[in-house]
């Protein structure tokens, strides 16, 4: 028998309490005066060898009702085989190894190691443990030695040769689901080795499981206790979000290792993505993160080729704990990377990037041709230097067959200034409905006639009701549709958000005040889907648009060429014509993803796709990508097209500063240390007995019998007192002398 609180045994010695009263003779309450004793000193009663004890039962009594109390405080318990129960209780330790890319910084993964064989070292034969590797996806190295029938004595050697197979990749850090992954598994696996040693329990006779002592249940729960070991750098970039919600298990806790590196400075470059600015530009923006720790803020920019040539860009200087962006100018088409050199870890100081595709795009005319140049719309349009480093646009005159053939991919503009038929502006309207750009131009070189048929055509395209209204010309008295001006027209409201004019919203850009209209056309019936974008200084319309599909078609009230505005001798002409071809620009940023992101291309049968070192591997499945492990250039083909994809560190990886665990207990996980066996061995036992002890209730019998002995007793004392007071001499004669209650 066993006691969970056996300092309550001292409680035993007041077993000397009645013993003592018991032998101690007491005078009796009531006193008579003999003369004869008037003058003898009177002496207390004392215990010598003459005293006896004359009343045993009443002392027994007693004293079982003192011990079944004491027995009853103490709470005991019927306890196993002790030697049995530290064979089989065994500690249960998931170790959880960090292999994300910022683990290849200098002497982490070494440390990391000889933690992991240090820790497994530490380890009895009866514990269990578990390997798990963990970056962007946790995966079960080696599991319970139950679920892999491996004794435990071999187990340690196991995990030993899984650790000696595992290095550092170049994935993100997923913490957060790591910790979800090891906890789900710990509690799975328990439930496993408790239903295990249920089927393994002993029945008796009867055919019923053997509980009296606690089993193979209790044995089952002390297995469910595991400890999770992170070893890991702990890097802020871990992303913990996968626990903010998760309920932890309440029998899992959480030990980290903290592995530094050798080299506390570090610095990472990123390329940013490219704005409309960088890229009218030809520019690049990079963005150089130095971190907090770091010794040094002097670095060094390169650019380097496809084959691995490095060409000097400049020096730049970012304090510790700062970022700066620079502008750099586009490098050589054969520049796929761009390097930081000047600190102690080279694993994020790469940063791989597709350089924009050119793409050859085409503007499409239809309308009349001039002999006199100045009266030739497309004879200005085609001098425009519309071609970047990103695009070659060229511009061609087609007829009304030929609208059928455009495509808004490789047509990002159609001006038409002449009057068509149905079916055209049947393809013109599909043309506009999947992302294309019209613009119909009033340029008033031909009849009355002629401009309201192009109206009209206009409106069979956008479903307007666009009409030709009079318009008191300024240099006669005579009603036309046609204003034609001596005293010149201007711009007067311009919606600068449209993205027309968006490139002249800042002051310095919006004056249009120099650009005067000779003549211009009044066009009215505006209905509610037609938005004016911008008006004369008379309350005109100057440029009308409607929104069809993914398009727009835009009509201009007036002509560009010389006789008829000065739009077209201006600097205005050519940012307002950009900014119609400019939208249209599929491929003009290359792709860049994070590896383990989702690639950006479908699979195929006959897709294949190229990587850094040359190699080629077939695309039939989403899965394939997962080859996809090292940054750099790959190159996805299919259909005789290639698609280039640059492929880099997450910049997750580059935010280094160690988490706390404050974080970690914020999020609700159980932090706690790896115990030491013998301390754990107790504390498992102490646990067995509290349940043991609950279980079985014997205090509680303990306690009625110590009340059924207090019965007893009083019983017996009462019955004993009336036969003194009956026969105090003991002879039979009573005297009805009173006398005290007996001891």
């Amino acid at each position: 028998m066993s006691f969970l609180a056996p300092l309550y045994a001292l409680g035993l010695l007041t077993i000397a309490a009645p013993i003592l009263l018991h032998l101690i003779r007491r005078q009796p309450r009531d006193r008579v005066a003999f003369s004869s004793l008037l003058f003898l000193k009177q002496t207390p009663p004392r215990l010598t060898r003459r005293s006896r004890i004359n009343h045993w039962f009443l002392l027994l009594l007693r004293v079982l009702a003192i011990c079944a109390l004491v027995l009853a405080f103490a709470r005991p318990f019927m306890r196993r085989d002790s030697q049995e129960l530290r064979v089989k209780l065994g500690r249960r330790v998931i170790v959880m190894v960090d292999t994300s890319a910022s683990m290849q910084r200098s002497g982490i993964w070494n440390r990391a190691t000889e933690t992991v064989e240090s820790l497994v070292d530490g380890l009895d034969s009866q514990d269990q443990i578990a390997l798990i590797s963990f970056d962007r996806q946790s995966i079960l190295q080696v599991p319970f030695g139950e679920e892999s029938a491996v004794p435990a004595s071999e187990q340690r050697q196991v995990v030993l040769e899984a650790l000696m197979t595992l290095a550092p990749t170049n994935h993100a850090t997923e913490l957060g689901d790591a910790l979800q992954f090891a906890a789900e598994y710990s509690v799975s696996a328990a439930q496993v080795n408790s239903n295990n040693a249920s089927e393994e329990t002993p029945t008796d006779e009867s055919g019923t499981e053997g509980t009296g002592d606690g089993g193979a249940a209790e044995d089952a729960r002390l297995q469910r206790a595991t400890q999770l070991v992170v070893v890991s750098d702990l890097q802020s970039g871990g992303n913990l979000r996968a626990i903010q919600s998760y309920p932890w298990p309440t029998d899992v806790s959480v030990e980290l290792r903290l592995i530094e590196s050798d080299n506390a400075t570090n610095a990472s470059i990123r390329r940013l993505p490219p704005s409309d600015e960088d890229l009218k530009g030809e520019r690049m923006r990079v963005r150089v993160d130095n971190a907090s720790s770091s010794s040094t803020s002097e670095f060094e920019l390169a650019w380097i080729d496809e084959a691995q040539q490095a060409y000097p860009i400049q020096k730049v200087q970012v304090p510790p704990g700062r970022t700066r962006v620079l502008s750099l100018p586009m490098p050589l088409d054969s520049v796929v990377a761009v390097k930081l050199d000047g600190d102690g870890e080279e694993f994020d100081n790469l940063n791989h990037f597709v350089q924009p595709e050119k793409a050859d795009l085409e503007v499409l005319y239809f309308g009349s041709r001039s002999e006199e140049v100045r009266d030739d719309l497309f004879y200005y349009m085609n001098l425009l230097p519309l071609s970047t480093r990103s695009r070659e646009v060229t511009c061609r005159s087609i007829n009304a067959n030929d609208m059928e053939l455009a495509d808004a991919e490789q047509n990002p503009l159609v001006v038409v200034s002449q009057a068509f038929d149905q079916s055209a502006a049947e393809s013109l309207r599909r043309y506009i409905e999947s992302g294309g750009t019209v613009l119909g131009v009033l340029d008033g070189l031909v009849d009355g006639a002629g401009e309201a048929t192009l109206l009209d055509a206009l409106n069979q395209i956008g479903e307007m009701k666009l009409s030709s209204t009079p318009a008191q010309s300024r240099d006669s008295n005579e009603d036309a549709g046609t204003a034609s001006v001596d005293v010149y027209a201007m711009f007067s409201s311009i919606d600068y958000q449209h993205s027309l004019f968006a490139s002249f919203s800042e002051p310095q850009f919006s004056d249009f005040s120099k650009i005067k209209f000779w003549s211009h056309e009044n066009v009215g019936g505006l209905d509610g889907d037609v938005s004016v974008v911008a008006t004369f200084d008379d309350g005109s319309p100057a440029i009308i648009e409607k929104m069809i599909g993914e398009g727009q078609l835009l009509v201009m009230t007036f002509g560009w060429q010389p006789s008829r505005s000065q739009l077209a001798l201006s600097t205005k002409f050519l940012p307002l014509m950009d900014s119609l071809v400019n939208p249209a620009r599929e491929s003009q940023e290359g792709r860049s993803i994070s590896i383990g992101d989702v690639f950006p291309f479908p699979p195929s049968a006959d897709a294949t796709i190229s990587q850094p070192d040359g190699s080629t591997v077939p695309y039939r499945e989403i899965k394939d990508t997962e080859l996809m492990t090292q940054p750099g250039i790959y190159r996805y083909s299919r259909d005789g097209t290639e698609s280039r994809v640059a492929v880099n560190l997450a910049a997750s990886e580059s935010q280094l500063e160690a988490m706390d665990s404050d974080e970690f207990e914020t999020l609700g996980v159980q932090m706690g240390a790896l115990s030491d066996r013998d301390l754990e061995t107790a504390r498992e036992l102490q646990l067995l007995d509290r349940e043991l002890e609950e279980n079985q209730g014997l205090w509680q019998w303990a306690l009625i019998a110590a009340l059924v002995f207090i019965f007893v007793e009083i019983l017996w004392a009462g019955l004993t007192s009336r036969r003194l007071m009956a026969d105090p001499r003991g002879d039979g004669a009573s005297y009805g002398v009173r006398t005290s209650r007996v001891n």
